[in-house]
């Protein structure tokens, strides 16, 4: 995110037919990445280019960046709606606040709930504006979040591994969800393509 208009930035890998981008193609791997990873509560903002702009992760503005995604392919691909074979949008979790009663926890807890609420606001939004990726006949949008145990859990929770592991064994033994992973299988399967070295990296 551009903390000087607290906008969502793409950091592309390749030449955008519709935008002017200084920046992009100059920028290497380990400072988009640094970029995408700077939590303001973990990390200090990265201040990138001949311009000295200053970058954080979209963890506030643009959690579910599908809508973005969406658009910037389109902007590429003005037929994707006839061509595109399988979109898979991955989420965090869905949050779980009870059990969690101190006083000085409510405001994290509060935090969380939102961002977690907007990135299935902003799912919804995007399944009910691009329901013809929901054909049931020729399903190709894919949604997979976790729905309880760990969508509370903050960067910082890194002994919780075994348990997000766990959790999300027992996500995928629910028939819907294995079966939306056999579908997204068998479509990449049938796609029989490799990224090509101009395709963008999500």
């Amino acid at each position: 995110m551009d903390c000087q208009n607290k906008k969502p930035v793409r950091f592309p890998t390749y030449w955008r037919q519709r935008a002017m981008d200084p920046l992009s193609p100059r920028l290497l791997i380990w400072e988009a990445a640094r970029a995408t990873s700077a939590a303001s509560t973990f990390f200090d903002d990265i201040t990138l280019g001949k311009f000295r702009q200053k970058f954080r992760d979209g963890g506030t503005g643009a959690n579910n960046p599908i809508e973005y995604l969406w658009t910037e392919a389109l902007n590429e691909w003005p037929d994707l709606n006839e061509k595109i074979n399988c979109v898979v949008s991955v989420g965090t979790g869905q949050p779980m606040v009870k059990g969690f009663e101190e006083e000085n926890l409510k405001g994290l807890i509060k935090s969380l709930t939102s961002i977690a609420t907007d990135a299935e606001q902003t799912e919804v939004k995007f399944a009910n504006a691009n329901g013809h990726l929901l054909d049931r006949t020729n399903r190709r949008y894919f949604r997979l979040n976790v729905t309880e145990g760990v969508g509370s859990f903050g960067l910082e929770d890194t002994e919780k591994a075994g348990t997000i592991a766990s959790v999300t064994r027992e996500f995928f033994e629910k028939r819907d969800e294995w079966q939306k992973a056999e579908q997204i299988r068998d479509l990449l399967k049938a796609s029989g393509t490799h990224a090509k070295p101009n395709a963008p990296c999500t």
